[in-house]
């Protein structure tokens, strides 16, 4: 049984929420394989023989931490990623983001997660955090079809992920594994894998970094 446990992390450190908090917490699951919300071109041959060679690091948090964790530990790399979210995720912000009231939940969120680190990111608080701005983002935009595009986008996206996952499992073996993806993703990522149906089909057991 192949058991992937599933981490909701940020792109960017943050106070608390930094790489070397990552690493430890990859180096007590200590995984085979780590699976990451990125493209193959975001940690390129090109910047991993740089790292290798002369020790630069990624600019992308996980990918920070996973560097760290390189030195320690040994595993297989999987970016989970093929395509960008649609347009509509992009239109949807582009209104959103203009709100002042939705920048100072924003950055009451950003507070939290620089206080609080990844235990706040996998959290049930964190969780609610992204609901309630969710619900005032789709208030502020008033525009059904459009949220309905953009949640639609999303799904694709988390979807995508979760496929390219599976088929990894379907051709490789491994016991222990992690997923590291954005905390905005982490109550959907949750509900779609915990009773997932290929779950039995590849011998997949998710699990999920709480406190």
């Amino acid at each position: 049984m192949k058991k992937i446990t599933h981490i909701s992390a940020r792109h960017k450190e943050l106070g608390n929420c930094n790489s070397d908090e990552l690493c430890k917490i990859i180096s007590m699951i200590n995984p085979e394989v780590i699976f990451l919300e990125s493209f193959n071109s975001t940690y390129s041959a090109y910047s991993q023989e740089t790292f290798k060679n002369f020790g630069v690091y990624h600019n992308k948090l996980e990918i920070q931490a996973l560097q760290k964790y390189s030195k320690i530990g040994s595993f297989n790399y999987v970016p989970v990623l093929k395509n960008n979210l649609l347009k509509a995720f992009d239109e949807k912000y582009a209104i959103v983001c203009r709100n002042v009231e939705f920048q100072k939940i924003l950055d009451l969120y950003n507070l939290e997660v620089e206080n609080g680190g990844f235990k706040f990111l996998n959290s049930e608080n964190c969780i609610q955090f992204h609901e309630n701005m969710r619900k005032f983002e789709n208030k502020i935009l008033n525009n059904y079809e459009l949220t309905l595009n953009a949640d639609t986008a999303i799904d694709i996206y988390e979807n995508e992920m979760l496929s390219n996952i599976y088929q990894y499992c379907k051709n490789n073996h491994f016991n222990d594994g992690i997923f590291m993806c954005g905390s905005a993703h982490r109550r959907s990522i949750i509900e779609k894998t915990v009773n997932n149906s290929l779950n039995g089909k590849f011998e997949v057991r998710w699990e999920t970094l709480e406190y």
